[in-house]
């Protein structure tokens, strides 16, 4: 993917990276190395398979977009654990489940957040009462 050709320096001082509507396929990459990265958008491209349940987003991240994917598998509290400043979150139209420990209170106050065709059940997720900078 693209993400591997991207320098050394650029791991530590990209700060917004927009590859949205690229036609990019294959897996989703780890991008806990990218250590300065506040937006990420990957959103409408052709990327698939299952999200390691190892993975992790880099902490400093405000936003992550990667609806219309064909990405699938189960978030849990572990992928999101570090991201403190995270505000805006959309997983919306990938094969995506959201899974919780019952009583998981986010670091994070989100401002927006789409899930749509997520599977999010069978009861009302308690960590979005948690939540109270909706716009």
């Amino acid at each position: 993917m693209i993400i591997s050709h991207l320098s050394g320096c650029a791991r530590y001082s990209l700060q917004e990276l927009y590859l949205d509507g690229n036609q990019i396929n294959g897996t989703l990459p780890d991008f806990s190395t990218f250590t300065s990265l506040k937006i990420l958008l990957l959103s409408e491209n052709k990327l698939n398979g299952e999200i390691p349940m190892d993975i992790q987003f880099p902490h400093k991240l405000e936003e992550l977009y990667i609806y219309s994917n064909s990405l699938k598998g189960v978030l849990t509290d572990y992928h999101f654990s570090n991201m403190s400043k995270l505000e805006c979150l959309d997983l919306s139209h990938n094969s995506l489940g959201l899974t919780f420990t019952q009583n998981w209170v986010p670091p994070f106050q989100l401002l927006s957040l789409h899930l749509r065709s997520c599977q999010l059940g069978p009861t009302f997720p308690m960590w979005l009462r948690t939540q109270n900078k909706f716009v």
